[in-house]
């Protein structure tokens, strides 16, 4: 127990295990900023609200599959709720307004690098390799910060990490983006 409230990971054993009022616990801690992720990738309040509900459903049925060796609980619950929105969006015809870092998308502009020998794609998959080979809890930081729209606030509550950590793994990782892209040759403004 943290403060007296049961962990996350007490909590989702519990739901494991059938208990209906540890489902709601864990509801009242992440429903909101499930449904902001949800809102962020869908553009529509109505969309996110069902794949809100539907993370949450299949958080009953698969909560017998969290692994907590794998990861903090929040990361896995936010995956769920990410790949959903993604399936549902997709099963629809839409574009998500945001995908996973491993699916093609355009990066934003404070991950840009600028060139003008370099095509704009190529800057692009440039900053997507750098990100990806950055140690997972850096990437993680940046993804959230950057894909997911959270502060860094945000990010410390989902994570359980210290705000102090969250803020040190988006600017080592950041920096170290910065690196490899010069490395290879290409300028790293905004990074």
């Amino acid at each position: 127990m943290k403060g007296g409230q049961p962990t996350d990971e007490a909590l989702i054993r519990q739901v494991a295990g059938g208990d209906k009022e540890a489902l709601a616990a864990l509801y009242d801690r992440y429903a909101k900023l499930v449904f902001s992720l949800a809102l962020r990738l869908a553009q529509d309040q109505r969309e996110a609200e069902e794949i809100t509900q539907e993370v949450f459903v299949s958080l009953w049925q698969r909560a017998g599959t969290y692994q907590s060796a794998r990861g903090r609980f929040s990361s896995w619950l936010l995956g769920i709720a990410h790949h959903r929105a993604v399936d549902e969006l997709r099963r629809r015809g839409r574009r998500p307004a945001t995908l996973p870092l491993s699916e093609e998308r355009e990066v934003p502009s404070s991950l840009a690098v600028e060139g003008p020998e370099v095509p704009d794609d190529h800057h692009e998959r440039s900053a997507r390799r750098a990100l990806d080979r950055l140690p997972q809890e850096q990437r993680q930081a940046i993804a959230l910060a950057y894909f997911g729209g959270l502060t860094q606030a945000e990010i410390a509550r989902t994570l359980n990490t210290p705000l102090g950590t969250v803020k040190t793994r988006i600017r080592l990782g950041l920096k170290k983006m910065r690196e490899m892209m010069e490395s290879w040759g290409l300028e790293s403004s905004g990074l």
